[in-house]
Order: structure tokens, then C-alpha cells, then sequence
């Protein structure tokens, strides 16, 4: 029985097993289900989120070759997607920022993981240049290629008011010249009508002598007036014309029956034909007929009173009330077509004998082809520019309905080959129709390229949706209306170290920093109150690290779109930027704390170059006189050391090596010779970054920073060194000038206090001893005195015409002037002046005069001449010569030229600065305070002219200046 029970229960234990897999596969398809539609779901969300976005967000290449774009690059940039995808997005970057963005692309190319921020200037598709704050990042698509994914933001003060401005001058600019053709198309129209209207005259005249023949059968009524209007004779036909019997009109005044507005203008024609015999005119006025209506009437009327079988004027009048009416009408049907056929986007053609009859413009824009060359097309050439797979159901629909047949398709899609080798899709409608007559087909033809390519590319970009999502550098939520996490993009734990599962759910404004949490909230109720608005700030976040983020965060509302129903927030981690600002502010702060102690700002500008580089090391190394001096911010005395050889200096390097930029080594241990420099070898630095500082007689030195460990030194970094760099080129300008003035000082007071000791020295003499020395004596001291007293009048002349040059008041009188006897008369005063020199003139035989200052030419030349015999051997004439340079003797070019030691290379250009000399201030061998070659350059450059010094061949130097 056990047995028994055993084998009955077995089907019921199996059936109870089938049940539960039946539910458990059941429970399986559902849950299975769920998971699909909550992937759709998922991925209309994310595709939702990224065409609402604010921000642009582009995939490209490594060569910026864009693979794909959100819809927001239409209204950032103005581009669609047949102007973007392919397209090398290096092509709108403004070409000063080019340097920067291949550099971008390049390092996230070689560093796929590493985010870049970068911002930079891209060309619109109106033409403007906009600005683009963006950040990208290195990802890899399905296929393994490895790809640059950018999220931009436009942050360009919009010019949409002028852009419009300019579009509207140019429509009404293209409006006036559309009017001028339609003038210039009527006014041949009218010639062509006043040469009809001649010709109509002309065959009138003709036939008039067989009028007699013709009343009886005239389309017109014939009628004999006479000159107050009186109508003696009417044609019978008449009655059919205006619905009067010839008998009730003749006797009666025709003025009678012309409307009154047309009466002035009737009767000076008839006044003006009065004397004239055989006079005819032409008129058209408004009848009224026996019915009481106006009719249009064109009449033509003859002076025959001095005719003795008339005795009056002959008049032929038709009603053309018919014709004008059906010309206005004609007029208006023409005008509407052409109008509606010029202005319309869509092509029309009218296709006759398989013969384009009429193209528009429009359909010359999307077949590629002119107007002028669409109609010069024989029988059947618009079959040429259908794609070969669509042309036979072309020709076949074109036959049938230029014929009439069944089986015509008024509406379908073909393909167009332009001559450019694009392929277009169009959209075709058309109708039978009668042209001049006879049948043809009326075409209306549409572009619909965009959209069938727009179709295809959707399928695609909706697939790329969750990509961008997921891999983009920013970080994208969706919250609630109570500011609850309903998204949170993967990027959130690159950017501040969160799982985004863990993070959805909670509330948003946990994650902000104290401080910040009020203007939050505010912000948050700002963007639930308005729907329109899209917010930017910028807030403290905290890092899941504890550390404190600067981000940019974007908010737009989106609760009442039905794919996203909530806040989509872009947030951008700005934190290293937030630090360059900061780095900024500490070196405006340095300028506006800079002071008038020379070595306490390059002290200050030493440090905060240390400071904003965040380097353990700072230092402006000098080189003066083979010297080198090093100002570091290294404590106590060790903050300025002085070392009397360079050695192998860094500054010293970049002097010899004449470097004009920057100069950086990340790793000094490939660099053997610059590892014996005094900072280098004394601190054990690994890396350093250089830029020189120039004074005015060229590199002074260089502002250094060091580090301890091998260090690659940002672009930002070489801005802020460049910029305080060049803030210690303006201390050693004014070290230079500092000097310049004590060393002028110095000379001057030297060279005052020389000829009044002098003179003053002598003048004791005479007062003392004058009645006991001989005549000869007292006339020697008297002539040492004269000198001593043109030398101190010389001087102050010199202080005098500096002070007029700086004040602006130094100014020229010019004349026509020959330049050989002024020069001559310098030489003159020279050998006056040092009796027993020697002088060679070399003159041309004649010169063109020159608009010049004669004595400030003279002043010149004393100047040079004088300069000369001071440094020139007595053995030596000093030379001076005159020539004419260029093909027309343009220019005078006036030379001294002398034997002395020369001009050092260095010292060509400085010589002819105030207060310049070439030997110590101190201890110069030659007289005068380093004004007159200054004062010289002035003079010659006030007539326009140049002035410079050259080496002369044997030995000496030769002073040159023109005159134009």
C-alpha cells in the first residue's frame, strides 16, 4: 500500500514543480520587461538632458575633426549639422588662440584620462567670433578609436541687436537693387510701347485718305467736330459703341459728354491744334454712354479746317474700356506670378516639350545650375542632373503628364547631382497645365536634403546620448522641486570623489559649503519660480575628501518637459582657475604697493614672484661689469649675495646665448653646465624657470624660479614670470635713469665750475697785479677769461635748448636755403675757433636748395665739426662733405668725418641720447655735459631728416645726417 501511495503521489509533487517554473519564468518575463522599458525610459531621459542643456557638448578627433555635436551648437555657433559633422573644428578657432587649442588637443590626445579646461575665441556662422569656455576630456568609442569629448559654455555678451541690424540693411539693400531691376524692366517696357504706339501713328496716317470707305465698317466712331466742340458729323456705329443714334449727338457739344476731370487736359489739345493745319493729336479720356456708365476711349483727331470738303477736325474714337481692363488685370496676374514665383523658397518650373519653358531662382540654387543655363537645356537636359537610379521614373512621369496619361504620381522624391558633385534629395509636385496655349507641366520642387539627413543621422545620435552623459567632464544633474538628486552623471566621482548611485536621492544643497548654502537656496528658488530663466553662479562644494571645490554651476527649469521633470544642472569644477584669479590679485596688489625705493619693489617682486608660482625658490640674478648680484628670498643676508666672477650663471648663460623669451628646464641633470650655477649647486635645485630682464643698454639679468624636484612649468606660469619680469625692467629703467642723472650732475657741475675758476683766477690776477704786467700778458689773461666766458655761455645755451625740446617749445623756421655756404660758414667758425686745425671740404658744383633752418643747420654742423677735432688727432683734417641721394636728389646727405679712436658698436645709438658719454662721467677727457649730439638729433629730426654714426675704413668715425 506504501508502494501504491508512492506512485500517486509522484504526478501531483511533479505538477506542483511545473506550476512553480511556470511562475518563476513568468516572474522572470516580467521582471525582463520592466528592465527594457526602464531603459527606454533611461535613455529618452539622457537624450532629453542633452538637448536641453545650455552648454555645447561636441565629440571630435584628434586632428578636431567633429564626430558629433548637441543641438545647442545651432544657437551658440549657428551651425547645423550638415555645417558641422566632419568638419575640422580647427577651422573656426580665431588664429591668435590656434596655438593653444591644437596644444589642448594634443594633450588630451597623449593623456586621454587627464581633463583640460581651455577657452578660446571660434567663428560663428554669421561671421562673429564668440567666445568659448570649454573643457574636454579623452574617451575611446565602441570601435576602440580614441576621441576628444568637449562641453562648452558661451560666455560672449551677445550682439544680436546689431547682427540683426546689419541682415535688415542688407534685405533693403537687396530690396532696392530687386526694385531698380523691375524700374529698369518697366521703362523698357514703356520705350517699347511709345515705339508700338509710333508705328500704330504712322499706319493711321497712312490709311486716313480711305476713311470715306472705312466709317460704315469702323471699329471706332468717326466723327467731324468743330473748334468749340460741336459735333457735325457721328458714324453710325456709334449706336453699337456708346448706345447713342447718330442723329441725338449730332449739333450737341462733345465736351458735353467728357468726364470733367479729363476736360482741362482735352481741351489744351484741342487749343494747341487750333492753328496748326494737318495738326493731329492723340488723346484718351473717359465717355459717358447713354447708359450713364464712363467708357475708356483712345481717340485721334485731325485739324482739317482749312480743308474746304470738311471744315473741322477729324476724330476717330474707340472704346478700349475692355482692353485697358484687361491689361490691368493681365498686369496684376503677371506681377502676382513673378513675385510669388521670385520671393518663394520652393523651385517652379514650367516643363514644355520636355523643355524647361521657366525656372526661378530658387530652383537654380538647388540644382546647382544658373537660370541662364537651366533654359539653354535641349529636349530632355534636366534628365542629366537626376541621379541615375531615379532618372527613368522621371522621364516616365514627365512623359505622362506632359501627354495626359494614366499612372501619373503628382508627388515624390528623386536625387539631384550638382555640379559640384553634392547629392541632393527633393521633394517634387506637379500638375498639368496650359503655357502660351498649349499643355505643360507645372514643377514645384523642394530641398529636403536636411531632413532626410537629419533622419539618418538621428538614429545615431540618439545612441551617442548616454555616452555623452556618462562620459562628460562635467558634472550633470537633475533635481527635484525640493532640490532631491533624481540624476547624477558618472563624472561626479572624477570631479569630487562621489558614487553617483549613493548620491541620488539626497539633497543637493548638502554638498555646499556653509558659507555659500544661503545664496544656494536663493539661486534654487530663483530658477523654481521662473521657468524661463537660466541661472549661472558660482559655489563652494565639498569634496568627498573634505577638501573645499570651486564650481561654476548652470541651472535651467525643466520640470514641466515630460522626458526630464526637473532642474538640469551643469556643474563645472573651476577650482584651478579660482587659484589663477587669486595668483592675479596677488600681482595687481604688487603694482599698486610698489614704492620709490628701487631695491624694496625688487624685493617685493622677487617674493610674490615665489608666491604666485607657489616654487620654493625665487631670485633676480643681475649681471653689471662681469659682476653678478643675487636678490633671492632666501633669509637674512642670504637674500643678496655678490659674486665678482658670473661663472656659470644662468643669467650669464641667457646673455651669452641671447635669449629674448623665457627659458625653462624641468631637469637640470641633462643640463651638466648650468648645475655649477651659485643657486643650483648651493640649494641642490632640480628644475627652473627663466625669463630675462632688459634695461636700456639691453639684458640686465634674469627673474629665475627653482624648484627641488623636476617641475614642467605651465603657460600660466610663464605669463606671471614674463609680467613681473618686465615689472624689473621698469626698476632697472629707472636705475638707468637715476644714474644717468647723478652722472650729468656730476659732469655739469665739473664743467660750470671749470671755466668760472678760471675766470674767476685770472680776474685776480689783473686786479692784483694788472699795472705790473707788460701788455702781452694782460691781453693773453683777458683772452683765457673770453674763452672762459664762451664756454659758460656755451653750456647754458645747450641746458637752455634741452629745457625747449622737453617743454615742446624748440621749434624751426625753414626757407629755401642752398646748403653749400652754411656750410661753409661753419667751417669758418670752427677754424676761428681752433686756430691751426685743418679742414677738407668736399662740395658738389651746385645743390638744390632744401626748406631748412639755416642757423639751426649751422648748429648741427658746429656740433659734429666740434666733436670731431676734440677726439680726432691735430694731424688729421677733419673731412666734411655734401651729396644728393636718390634717383632725384631726394635727399642731402651731409658727412663729418674724422680719425679719432671711434665709437664702440654699443655705444652708436646711445651717444646721441641726453647726457650720454662714452667715458666715465668722472673722468672724461673731453669737455661738455653730453648735450650736443642729443640737441643735433633734434634739429634733424624736426626738418624730417635722419642722423647716426658710423666706423670709418683706416680708423676714426664718420657723423651722417640728410635733409629732405
Amino acid at each position: 500500500m506504501h508502494e501504491e501511495k508512492r506512485t500517486d503521489e509522484a504526478p501531483q509533487d511533479e505538477n506542483a514543480r511545473l506550476r512553480t517554473r511556470l511562475a518563476d519564468l513568468e516572474q522572470a518575463s516580467a521582471r525582463r520587461e520592466r528592465v527594457e522599458r526602464a531603459l527606454r525610459l533611461s535613455e529618452r531621459h539622457f537624450r532629453t538632458i542633452i538637448e536641453n542643456t545650455t552648454d555645447l557638448v561636441s565629440i571630435m578627433d584628434a586632428e578636431g575633426n567633429v564626430r558629433y555635436h548637441s543641438p545647442s551648437v545651432e544657437r551658440i555657433l549657428g551651425y547645423g549639422d550638415e555645417d558641422m559633422l566632419g568638419r575640422s573644428a580647427l577651422e573656426m578657432v580665431h588664429p591668435q588662440d590656434m596655438g593653444r587649442v591644437e596644444e589642448a588637443l594634443r594633450r588630451l590626445a597623449a593623456e586621454p584620462d587627464q581633463a583640460v579646461s581651455l577657452e578660446a575665441r571660434f567663428l560663428r556662422k554669421d561671421g562673429s567670433w564668440r567666445v568659448l569656455d570649454g573643457a574636454g576630456r579623452g574617451i575611446t568609442s565602441e570601435d576602440g578609436e580614441r576621441l576628444v569629448m568637449v562641453i562648452c559654455r558661451d560666455v560672449t555678451e551677445r550682439r544680436e541687436a546689431e547682427e540683426d541690424l546689419r541682415m535688415y540693411r542688407l534685405h533693403l539693400e537687396e530690396l532696392v537693387e530687386e526694385r531698380t531691376r523691375e524700374l529698369e524692366r518697366a521703362n523698357r517696357l514703356l520705350r517699347e510701347e511709345v515705339e508700338r504706339r509710333g508705328r500704330i501713328e504712322k499706319e493711321l496716317q497712312r490709311r486716313e485718305r480711305y476713311y470715306r470707305a472705312l466709317i460704315e465698317n469702323s471699329y471706332g466712331v468717326i466723327n467731324v467736330m468743330k473748334p468749340d466742340g460741336t459735333l457735325e458729323f457721328v458714324s453710325p456705329n456709334v449706336r453699337d459703341i456708346f448706345g447713342y443714334e447718330p442723329e441725338e449727338l449730332r449739333g450737341r457739344n462733345a465736351f458735353d459728354f467728357l468726364h470733367p476731370e479729363d476736360l482741362p487736359a482735352i481741351s489744351a489739345a484741342i487749343a494747341e491744334g487750333l492753328g496748326v493745319q494737318g495738326y493731329t493729336t492723340h488723346v484718351r479720356f473717359r465717355w459717358r454712354s447713354k447708359d450713364g456708365s464712363w467708357r475708356v476711349c483712345e481717340a485721334v483727331g485731325k485739324n482739317l479746317l482749312q480743308d474746304p470738303a470738311v471744315r473741322g477736325a477729324v476724330v476717330h474714337t474707340r472704346d478700349i474700356t475692355d482692353r485697358v481692363e484687361a491689361e490691368r488685370a493681365l498686369r496684376e496676374s503677371e506681377e502676382k506670378f513673378r513675385l510669388i514665383s521670385e520671393q518663394s523658397m520652393m523651385g517652379i518650373m514650367i516643363l514644355q516639350d520636355d523643355v524647361l519653358k521657366y525656372v526661378n531662382q530658387a530652383s537654380s540654387d538647388i540644382f546647382g545650375y544658373s537660370v541662364e543655363e537651366a533654359l539653354s537645356w535641349g529636349p530632355g537636359g534636366f534628365l542629366d542632373v537626376i541621379h541615375h537610379e531615379d532618372r527613368e521614373f522621371v522621364r516616365e512621369q514627365a512623359r505622362r503628364k506632359q501627354r495626359g496619361e494614366e499612372g501619373q504620381v503628382q508627388s515624390y522624391v528623386f536625387r539631384v547631382k550638382t555640379p559640384s558633385g553634392e547629392l541632393k534629395w527633393a521633394e517634387l509636385y506637379s500638375k498639368p497645365v496650359l503655357f502660351e496655349g498649349r499643355p505643360a507641366v507645372l514643377v514645384s520642387v523642394t530641398d529636403i536634403s536636411a531632413h532626410v539627413r537629419l533622419e539618418e543621422e538621428l538614429a545615431e545620435s540618439e545612441e551617442r546620448f548616454r555616452s555623452l552623459i556618462e562620459k562628460a567632464h562635467d558634472v550633470i544633474l537633475v533635481i527635484d522641486e525640493k532640490g532631491r538628486m533624481t540624476f547624477v552623471s558618472p563624472s561626479v566621482e572624477r570631479v569630487l570623489g562621489y558614487d553617483p548611485d549613493e548620491e541620488t536621492g539626497k539633497m543637493v544643497l548638502d554638498h555646499v559649503v556653509g558659507e555659500d548654502k544661503a545664496e544656494a537656496m536663493e539661486a534654487l528658488r530663483l530658477v523654481l519660480e521662473n521657468r524661463e530663466v537660466v541661472l549661472n553662479r558660482r559655489f563652494g562644494v565639498y569634496h568627498r575628501d573634505g577638501s573645499r571645490r570651486e564650481v561654476e554651476v548652470t541651472a535651467s527649469n525643466c520640470l514641466d518637459h515630460p522626458s526630464v521633470r526637473g532642474i538640469i544642472i551643469n556643474m563645472r569644477d573651476v577650482t584651478d582657475r579660482v587659484a589663477a584669479h587669486r595668483k592675479l590679485e596677488r600681482v595687481n596688489h604688487l603694482f599698486l604697493s610698489l614704492g620709490a625705493d628701487l631695491f624694496e619693489n625688487m624685493e617685493k617682486i622677487v617674493s610674490c614672484c615665489r608666491d604666485v608660482l607657489e616654487a620654493p625658490f625665487a631670485a633676480y640674478c643681475r649681471l653689471e661689469g662681469g659682476r653678478l648680484s643675487i636678490l633671492s628670498t632666501a633669509p637674512g643676508e642670504e637674500g643678496f649675495t655678490v659674486f665678482d666672477e658670473a661663472g656659470a650663471s644662468i643669467a650669464g648663460e641667457m646673455v651669452r646665448r641671447d635669449l629674448r623669451g623665457p627659458w625653462a628646464v624641468e631637469d637640470l641633470s641633462s643640463e651638466a653646465d648650468l648645475a655649477r650655477d651659485h643657486l643650483v649647486s648651493r640649494y641642490g635645485f632640480r628644475s627652473f624657470f627663466a625669463c630675462p630682464v632688459a634695461g636700456k643698454a639691453g639684458t640686465t639679468g634674469a627673474l629665475c624660479v627653482f624648484d627641488h624636484e623636476p617641475r614642467a612649468f605651465t603657460h600660466e606660469d610663464r605669463e606671471l614670470v614674463g609680467m613681473l619680469a618686465r615689472a624689473l625692467s621698469v626698476e632697472e629703467e629707472r636705475l638707468s635713469y637715476e644714474l644717468g642723472l647723478k652722472d650729468f650732475v656730476d659732469v655739469a657741475s665739473h664743467e660750470l665750475r671749470h671755466p668760472i675758476t678760471l675766470m674767476k683766477g685770472y680776474a685776480a690776477t689783473l686786479a692784483r697785479l694788472g699795472d705790473k704786467l707788460g701788455e702781452r700778458e694782460r691781453r693773453e689773461y683777458l683772452g683765457i677769461i673770453d674763452e672762459g666766458a664762451d664756454r659758460l655761455d656755451m653750456l647754458i645755451k645747450e641746458l637752455l635748448d634741452v629745457s625747449r625740446i622737453e617743454r615742446g617749445r624748440f621749434t624751426v623756421r625753414r626757407s629755401p636755403q642752398r646748403l653749400e655756404p652754411i656750410i661753409e660758414r661753419a667751417v669758418r667758425e670752427m677754424e676761428e675757433k681752433r686756430r691751426g686745425r685743418r679742414f677738407e671740404l668736399k662740395l658738389p658744383s651746385s645743390s638744390s636748395p632744401r626748406a631748412v633752418d639755416a642757423e639751426k643747420i649751422l648748429r648741427v654742423l658746429v656740433i659734429l665739426l666740434d666733436n670731431a677735432v676734440a677726439h680726432s688727432p691735430a694731424t688729421f683734417p677733419v673731412e666734411v662733405s655734401l651729396e644728393e641721394a636718390g634717383e632725384r636728389g631726394e635727399m642731402a646727405v651731409l658727412s663729418v668725418l674724422d680719425r679719432g679712436v671711434g665709437v664702440p658698436e654699443r655705444d652708436r645709438e646711445l651717444i646721441f641720447e641726453r647726457f650720454y658719454q662714452v667715458e666715465d662721467a668722472l673722468h672724461h677727457t673731453t669737455g661738455g655735459i653730453g648735450l650736443g649730439l642729443y640737441i643735433a638729433r633734434e634739429i634733424v629730426e624736426a626738418h624730417g631728416g635722419h642722423i647716426w654714426c658710423e666706423p670709418r675704413e683706416g680708423g676714426g668715425s664718420a657723423f651722417r645726417f640728410t635733409v629732405p
